[in-house]
């Protein structure tokens, strides 16, 4: 990536190229923020990642940007994205900026050039940059200049792979974000970390999760959180997971509770159901189309009577007893005789290989 005027063929100075400079800029910021993301997401795994981070993280790559474009400056005397539109940065003497320059003139870049991304005002400077530059009056470029290189098919091939190695890789960080933090063999609360991330991850628009202690045990029944509604008042399970544990590695979850006079009732209460999807997800090797297919075949089975679901070395196993119940609609267990007692009694067991 070397840009050196003396192997460089038929350099061509031209003093007005806005449009080259723009996207050698953008393709610079996106590479540094591909690497930021890559790294939070895939290598130190923070989650959840929000909407919130996500803009920070675009926003904070910008200034990441300033000192290693500078040090790319200084000793190659172009960047990957200048050197994919065929741009290199001189000093006024023809060698390449100092560090020092460098520095300065990337920083001019980001402040006046870029207003700090902040929105509005970095239209605004935009704009006022794109007339100084119009006129020869741009700041950073008073101690440097430009050399264009005839932008030729090879460079152009160069550009088109490496804006799809860029939509791949962010397409598979995308996907990485679907899996947990801890992967492979979990202690109890590692696993509650991860099931606190796929019960935000599934909840739905009015669903009020509840979240485990690191212990595995519930933090609270939030309000609006009711699976059972026994009589005219609604119920909430209290029962916590009973974990099974071989070399302090988590190798089997069970869950029991009975219910009586119930009106309604879903054997596949959402904390077992999250609690199967965190083990499925939890083992290395699975992504987001592991997450649909295990989603789909918990919401496709009927939990009426004994049964099991065995997906990437978990095995989810359940025991179903019900008096006058009618088991409905592929999910519910209704009272039939509004006189008599009716009665639910269900064992969940999720076995990891």
């Amino acid at each position: 990536m070397n840009c050196n005027m003396k192997t460089v063929n038929s350099p061509v100075l031209q003093p007005y190229h806005p449009v080259r400079r723009w996207f050698a800029r953008l393709t610079d910021y996106a590479l540094v923020t591909l690497l930021i993301n890559f790294t939070v997401v895939c290598i130190l795994r923070i989650r959840p990642i929000s909407n919130l981070l996500s803009g920070f993280i675009s926003w904070v790559s910008v200034f990441v940007s300033v000192p290693i474009t500078a040090w790319m400056l200084h000793f190659f005397g172009t960047t990957p994205g200048k050197w994919l539109y065929g741009l290199c940065v001189w000093s006024k003497n023809g060698g390449k900026l100092s560090l020092t320059d460098a520095l300065y003139r990337e920083w001019n870049v980001l402040s006046s050039g870029m207003g700090y991304q902040i929105p509005l005002w970095s239209l605004w400077r935009l704009w006022n940059s794109y007339q100084d530059y119009r006129e020869g009056e741009i700041e950073w470029d008073q101690q440097s200049e430009y050399q264009y290189i005839p932008w030729r098919s090879g460079r152009k091939l160069i550009l088109a792979l490496t804006v799809v190695a860029v939509i791949t890789t962010n397409l598979f960080i995308a996907a990485d974000i679907f899996s947990p933090k801890h992967l492979g063999d979990l202690t109890v609360d590692e696993f509650a970390e991860n099931y606190n991330y796929y019960s935000n991850l599934l909840a739905g628009e009015n669903d009020r999760p509840r979240k485990m202690t690191e212990n595995g045990a519930w933090m609270e029944d939030p309000v609006g959180h009711v699976t059972v509604y026994a009589t005219a008042q609604p119920t909430y399970p209290k029962q916590t997971f009973e974990y099974q544990l071989s070399s302090n590695q988590l190798r089997k979850i069970s869950y029991t509770n009975q219910w009586t006079d119930i009106i309604w009732y879903s054997p596949l209460e959402k904390e077992c159901e999250r609690a199967a999807v965190t083990a499925v997800m939890s083992q290395k090797g699975t992504g987001l189309a592991d997450l649909i297919k295990i989603t789909k075949l918990l919401n496709d089975t009927q939990f009426d009577t004994d049964g099991s679901i065995t997906y990437n070395n978990v095995t989810l196993s359940w025991q179903i007893k019900a008096d006058n119940c009618q088991f409905v609609n592929g999910k519910y267990f209704i009272r039939i005789d509004d006189t008599k007692e009716s009665f639910v009694s269900v064992n969940f067991h999720i076995e990891i290989q």
